[in-house]
């Protein structure tokens, strides 16, 4: 919780975002009441933007020698400029009362309808390394083959063997699976028809 201590010299109170509840403490010295004008009785009135008449703040007590205030959400229900009265009494009469202006900043409002689920950034973290990972399963010999055009679209495949080669005049060599099919070709130099 923050803290805030209050001179009579502070030009604002700053009392935090509208609908702030018990985030800060407001701490009023009262030594120097007590120094000019002898024991007495303290109150602490506020009043918001736009409210006709003040009120006693709900959550003030008083601790040894200060007041500390701490605003509840009515208190910052309303955003913009306010004041605060702080009331010394002696005798049931009011000897000394400093009225300083409060500020309450505004917030984005009220939430509407919840919007979808929003996903921390450790989730989406894991998510992508999910993709980025290699795929579980396979087995030894098996390699990662894309599948699809599809991003991360890759499964375990074992490669076909080769059962058969073929060299032509030109030093090219096809090597074909079971089926028949080309798997791969490798050219070969060649010097006066010899493979070298």
């Amino acid at each position: 919780m923050k803290k805030e201590e209050v001179t009579p010299e502070n030009e604002r109170i700053e009392l935090g975002r509208r609908g702030e509840h018990r985030a800060r403490q407001i701490i009023f010295d009262l030594v120097p009441f007590l120094d000019t004008y002898g024991a007495g009785s303290v109150q602490l009135l506020h009043q918001r933007k736009g409210d006709a008449v003040p009120y006693l703040p709900e959550l003030v007590q008083v601790e040894g020698n200060t007041l500390i205030w701490t605003p509840t959400a009515d208190d910052t229900a309303v955003e913009g400029i306010g004041q605060t009265e702080l009331r010394w009494y002696v005798g049931g009469a009011l000897a000394k009362s400093i009225i300083q202006k409060t500020l309450t900043r505004p917030s984005l409002g009220d939430p509407g309808e919840e919007p979808e689920e929003i996903k921390s950034a450790l989730d989406l973290l894991a998510e992508r390394m999910v993709r980025l990972a290699i795929p579980a399963g396979g087995s030894s010999g098996q390699v990662l083959v894309k599948v699809s055009p599809a991003d991360y679209d890759a499964a375990w495949q074992s490669l076909p063997i080769p059962v058969s080669a073929s060299i032509d005049n030109d030093g090219l060599i096809t090597f074909s699976g079971s089926d028949g099919a080309a798997l791969f070709t490798l050219q070969l130099p060649i010097y006066d028809g010899e493979v070298i």
